[in-house]
């Protein structure tokens, strides 16, 4: 059951990503859908399995922001979707939340935090029992402008079910993404 609805919500996400207007005509990197990647995870240092975690991601202007003299604030909507591993089980994930920081002006530098509701297909992966099917992702995170329209960040994030049911173990992973602008 809760497999059809993780797809059922992915299909969503897509199909708002396809069909708004905003998507084939982002008048500026400050409106409307600003970006897409990918994203590449793996577990931290202080854990005893093995995850990854592989998902493509579409970013949207929320419209709030501020334009300071050298930094501006700014508001972001990440949606994602994808997968995520251990050494003997891959299951579904996708997650959908707002994010926000501050970027130079002049500067290849973004700072941001945010978190996401975070739906997972089976919440048994190897050993390890994440305890439901929502979880909150929570990360921080540097990011730093290559080019005009390409973006690498580096994030610590972690993954929980916030205490909404009687065990909560937690993921912490190390993720890298790469965005491009529209």
């Amino acid at each position: 059951m809760m497999r059809k609805d993780l797809n059922s919500l992915l299909l969503c996400l897509v199909c708002l990503a396809v069909l708004s207007p905003k998507v084939l005509s982002a008048e500026d990197d400050r409106s409307g859908w600003l970006k897409f990647g990918v994203m590449v995870a793996a577990d931290t240092v202080d854990q005893d399995e093995d995850f990854e975690q592989y998902e493509v991601f579409l970013t949207h202007s929320l419209p709030w922001r501020r334009i300071g003299e050298t930094w501006s604030f700014f508001t972001h909507l990440d949606m994602t979707a994808g997968m995520i591993a251990d050494s003997e089980k891959t299951t579904s994930i996708g997650s959908i939340g707002p994010r926000f920081g501050f970027h130079q002006n002049d500067g290849p530098m973004i700072v941001d935090i945010g978190s996401r509701v975070t739906l997972v297909g089976d919440d048994k992966l190897g050993v390890r029992v994440l305890d439901g099917p929502v979880h909150f992702s929570s990360h921080a995170r540097i990011g730093f402008r290559l080019f005009k329209k390409t973006e690498i960040g580096f994030r610590l994030q972690h993954m929980s079910n916030a205490g909404l049911s009687n065990r909560n173990p937690g993921l912490d992973l190390f993720v890298i993404d790469v965005g491009h602008y529209f």
